[in-house]
């Protein structure tokens, strides 16, 4: 196998892990926002 097949074929297969990562890490980055405006606007009632 040569080098250029090497590296074609390992993007191919890790370029969809890659691209999964991101999104996860853009959806938990969203998700601390929202956490972090909800305990902000916060009102306790008894």
């Amino acid at each position: 196998m040569d080098n250029d097949n090497f590296i074609k074929n390992f993007d191919t297969l890790v370029g969809p892990f890659v691209k999964a990562i991101g999104e996860c890490e853009e959806a938990l980055r969203a998700h601390r926002q929202q956490d972090t405006q909800k305990s902000n606007n916060k009102k306790l009632t008894f």
